[in-house]
């Protein structure tokens, strides 16, 4: 009948309607679209509406966590409301091990006061830099700077990148993702951090399917290629704007190079006076599609782990349920610290 009232009202021949119907019926209900899209909805909506909330509340109940404010050094992150009890929990397991750093909170427009109050009820002295406040220093710096302007204003994520850089008032930065979690700990980082040097630190993604590599390749652009955005250890002025205003003018018809702005990040360290050092990868993992699937990092006792969002899997960091097994070990070290 449906098909008979579609015919009339459009004057379209049965037979095209019914290869229409059947068309649409295999996008909307046919395997590709309902696991790929609706599945993954539905984990996605499982995990960040059901399953995680009870586990990363507890976070709440841990003790304040000081910062110095006055530090040299400042951990910078970029924070959205759903990422506010992840990003307490991931800042807090490193500030036990060290917490002679400034801490700063970049909101992406999404906090809200509640959430700004309840930062700064469990890090002492930590700052946010709210998102118009950002946007009008930023766009005063990159005035002349349209390309960087534009891939800021497009790509979120960009921000690490360019306000990290501009509203960092100390030269020394960590660039500190929320789905981190440290378990020991990081002689590394500490060393880099208490004396001066000329190297920076990051931590290297070995499975290198991000799409901006092949891109850089084809248009013979040196870059740091196992470059992971999530945590880094770098000076600010090691990142020279006016380099990756020349590389997005070269790159503004690529479709795919902006899909990671860790590129740009990569690309400047590489043609800086620094020395840029990987951090040792059994003891610093990126838990990426590949380590994840050999498990090999069970039998490890990491220092930190990434529980990154691999590409093509909207839920990666919560698959496995690894998230869950280390976020409530290390909730319950933070309640107990002298155990």
């Amino acid at each position: 009948m449906y098909l008979f009232k579609m015919r009339k009202h459009f004057g379209l021949n049965l037979g095209l309607m019914r290869r229409l119907q059947h068309f649409y019926w295999k996008r909307i209900f046919g395997k590709q679209l309902f696991c790929k899209r609706l599945g993954y909805s539905c984990m996605r909506l499982w995990h960040d509406k059901i399953m995680y909330p009870p586990v990363l509340s507890k976070i709440l109940e841990t003790p304040q966590t000081k910062c110095n404010r006055k530090s040299e050094i400042e951990i910078h992150s970029l924070l959205c409301h759903k990422h506010i009890h992840m990003y307490l929990l991931a800042i807090k397991s490193f500030l036990r091990f060290y917490n002679n750093v400034a801490v700063v909170v970049h909101d992406d427009g999404t906090l809200r006061e509640k959430d700004i109050i309840t930062l700064k009820e469990h890090i002492e002295n930590l700052k946010v830099i709210k998102k118009k406040e950002a946007d009008r220093a930023i766009n005063k710096i990159l005035k002349n700077k349209p390309n960087c302007r534009y891939f800021r204003e497009i790509y979120p994520i960009a921000k690490q990148v360019f306000d990290y850089k501009i509203l960092a008032s100390k030269n020394k930065v960590i660039s500190f993702d929320s789905d981190i979690i440290f378990f020991r700990r990081p002689e590394e980082i500490i060393k880099w951090l208490d004396k001066k040097n000329r190297y920076i630190l990051y931590n290297q993604q070995k499975e290198c399917e991000l799409p901006h590599n092949k891109v850089f390749k084809k248009y013979k652009i040196n870059q740091l290629e196992d470059l992971n955005g999530g945590f880094v250890c770098y000076y600010k002025d090691a990142v020279n704007l006016g380099h990756i205003e020349r590389t997005i003018k070269k790159l503004e018809n690529q479709k795919e190079y902006y899909l990671w702005a860790q590129a740009f990040l990569g690309l400047t360290f590489y043609e800086s006076s620094y020395h840029a050092k990987p951090l040792d990868k059994n003891k610093y993992i990126v838990l990426d599609k590949a380590v994840r699937k050999s498990k090999s990092f069970i039998k490890k006792n990491p220092v930190m782990i990434h529980f990154i969002n691999y590409r093509g899997y909207s839920i990666g960091r919560f698959h496995g349920g690894y998230y869950s097994k280390y976020a409530k070990k290390v909730i319950k070290e933070l309640m107990n610290p002298t155990t």
